[in-house]
């Protein structure tokens, strides 16, 4: 990613990447990276995605007051 994300708030961080998977791993990845840590992208883009998943799963099956 080109843009800065760590100087970003949430909301600035939100508008930038919205719901893409592959954007949300990338940033995951880089913030860990920064601190020295490493993890594999694979994990981590199927880790999000399922997350993203249930949480829409939620949303869909929340019951309008």
């Amino acid at each position: 990613m080109t843009e800065d994300l760590r100087s970003m708030t949430g909301r600035e961080f939100l508008r930038s990447v919205g719901d893409d998977v592959d954007k949300w791993t990338d940033a995951g990845i880089a913030a860990l990276q920064a601190n020295g840590v490493t993890l594999d992208r694979a994990w981590l883009r199927s880790f999000l995605d399922d997350a993203m998943t249930a949480a829409r799963e939620h949303e869909r099956r929340r019951p309008v007051p």
